[in-house]
């Protein structure tokens, strides 16, 4: 509660989607802590979606579930720095992607 008073007067004063990107992505990660992953992939979904990683909708929580498990095993061998900053990736907006994803 006292984190989205937080996160909601910082967002109220960004300028841009870029400078919402940082406060969002931690309001995600409270929500996921806090075990409400519905609304953690609800918000993680709709950010994927305007950076453009236009993800498929799953048709149910266990599907996604799922998935995010599938993608988890995926890159579990690999550190979070190495995948954020991999040479090839510069784009500010794909690294933000694949900072949500990891999440």
């Amino acid at each position: 509660q006292r984190l989205n008073q937080f996160s909601e007067q910082v967002l109220s004063f960004a300028r841009s989607f870029n400078d919402k990107l940082t406060v969002i992505y931690h309001a995600v990660s409270a929500l996921c802590d806090a075990s409400s992953l519905d609304e953690a992939i609800e918000k993680g979904v709709w950010v994927l979606s305007m950076l453009g990683e236009d993800l498929f909708q799953p048709s149910s929580r266990s599907e996604t579930l799922a998935l995010i498990e599938k993608t988890r095993c995926l890159v579990q061998g690999y550190p979070e720095d190495l995948l954020l900053n991999y040479n090839l990736m510069t784009d500010s907006s794909k690294i933000m992607a694949m900072k949500f994803l990891s999440r």
